[in-house]
């Protein structure tokens, strides 16, 4: 229970950091100026938001079976491209109030936002692959070689 709850903790400390520089560079981008309060509290709410999702689809794909069965796959899709949409629209609605913009710069700020955000991950990803194939030419490979057993041979019936 405590892991868990430090898992979360250190989950929303990292989004939190990594929204901050996704809202002040979206917001840039859109040309909308804003203040430290706004920034935080945009940053708050959204690594709130992520972190809660990202749980959730964690304890979600623990509790059901394999996702990627072939009678699945169509509900996966759903859900994929049903939260790239919840991504775009609820910010964009979002901003309208909090930020002096329109509904249509609210959206473009929303793309950028999503945009960003889908790069930065990308790249996140890819850098520690990076790091674990360095690492792994490093120290070797982790599983046993197959050469500590005896090799096995096929033994032609006599005719």
């Amino acid at each position: 229970m405590v892991s868990t709850f430090l898992t979360v903790v250190i989950l929303f400390a990292v989004i939190f950091v990594l929204e901050v520089a996704l809202f002040w560079a979206s917001t840039a981008l859109g040309n909308v100026e804003i203040n430290a309060v706004k920034l935080l509290s945009g940053a708050l709410l959204a690594a709130i938001f992520w972190t809660g999702a990202l749980y959730t689809i964690d304890r979600t794909i623990y509790s059901q079976p394999d996702p990627l069965e072939p009678e699945r796959r169509w509900v996966l899709a759903l859900v994929i491209l049903g939260s790239l949409v919840v991504s775009w629209v609820v910010p964009a609605l979002l901003f309208v109030p909090v930020l002096p913009v329109s509904v249509r710069r609210g959206m473009v700020i929303s793309v950028f936002q999503l945009l960003l955000r889908l790069f930065l991950y990308t790249l996140v990803g890819a850098i520690i692959m990076v790091i674990l194939a360095l690492l792994q030419i490093r120290y070797g490979p982790t599983t046993p070689q197959s050469s500590t057993r005896a090799p096995t041979q096929v033994v032609a019936p006599l005719s």
